[in-house]
């Protein structure tokens, strides 16, 4: 089932407000996630054009992808820090 209602959305007003609970519970899994690995995620912001919501690790670079339509056999939630340990050591800088 589609979740991005982007078509009729552009008429209505912004897509962040229009989706914003589906969205919200996507990213609050994804920096749950990503925590619990070692990611500290920067903000989440959406590629123009797209329902996908993109942050990344402030430590190692990796990135934390929220899709509210993947395509057949990819998952909503999908990506590096989400699946891999951050390699940088806790309080290391940001690169």
């Amino acid at each position: 089932m589609r979740r991005c209602k982007g078509c009729v959305n552009r008429q209505l007003g912004p897509c962040r407000d229009y989706c914003y609970d589906e969205r919200q519970g996507l990213i609050e899994w994804a920096q749950a996630r990503s925590a619990a690995l070692g990611h500290e995620l920067g903000s989440f912001m959406q590629i123009t054009g797209y329902a996908v919501w993109v942050a990344h690790c402030i430590h190692c670079g990796r990135s934390a992808m929220v899709r509210l339509d993947p395509v057949e056999g990819k998952d909503a939630v999908d990506s590096e820090a989400t699946q891999i340990p951050c390699p940088a050591p806790e309080g290391e800088t940001p690169r």
